[in-house]
């Protein structure tokens, strides 16, 4: 258990010190990142579905970001771990690839895509399966987040809402997606003796690795 959470701050650690790395060399070189992030319909713009996430116009909109991504991705990688890396990349490539598509023409970077996607994942899986703490830890980085919701929404014409929009679509739809293979893999984690009787609604208060059941801990 603590080697898999070591695991993981060691990934959000990692990640943390590239978006800074590379918000340093930009502060640095005094060159201006913005022209890697995605521009819409255009051949050259492609490259910014890669690189997008991991550029910031400032250290600001860095740090605005930081805190709520890294919790997110704790949440994700703690609760979901099997599927984790395969919800990062679907909301890191599809949703790029949506806004290449159907965004404004302008630059988009910035990681609150990520932000968006992995929340809205976690929020929709949550209440599906009834994992109310999941549903708890989604509410909180919403309200780190302040007005997170009307981020969906084109009210300032320096966010990029769209980036925001199609991420959650993207989350949401994993959540429907998969949400048999999670709810299965909840199961089939339970000592045999439980397999074949009703679970409690206790247990689905629990992530995968942390299971109540008739006294029983894993």
């Amino acid at each position: 258990m603590e080697s898999k959470q070591s695991h993981t701050l060691a990934y959000i650690l990692g990640f943390a010190m590239l978006l800074f790395l590379i918000q340093f060399i930009q502060f640095l070189t005094h060159w201006d990142f913005s022209i890697l992030g995605i521009y819409p319909r255009s051949f050259t713009g492609l490259i910014g579905i890669f690189w997008a996430p991991l550029l910031h116009g400032s250290f600001g909109h860095f740090s605005s970001n930081l805190l709520v991504l890294s919790i997110g991705l704790f949440i994700l990688f703690e609760f979901y771990r099997k599927w984790a890396w395969e919800i990062l990349l679907w909301i890191w490539i599809v949703g790029g690839l949506m806004v290449w598509a159907f965004g404004r023409e302008s630059y988009h970077l910035g990681s609150s895509g990520l932000i968006y996607g992995i929340n809205f994942f976690i929020l929709t899986t949550g209440i599906i399966l009834r994992n109310f703490k999941t549903v708890a830890l989604a509410l909180v980085i919403i309200l780190m987040n302040q007005g997170m919701f009307w981020g969906l929404f084109p009210t300032d014409t320096q966010v990029s809402w769209e980036a925001h929009l199609f991420s959650a679509i993207i989350g949401i739809n994993l959540s429907l997606l998969l949400k048999k293979e999670i709810k299965q893999d909840l199961i089939s984690n339970q000592p045999e003796t439980a397999i074949n009787e009703e679970l409690s609604e206790e247990v689905w208060n629990y992530p995968k690795h942390y299971y109540h059941h008739k006294g029983l801990e894993e």
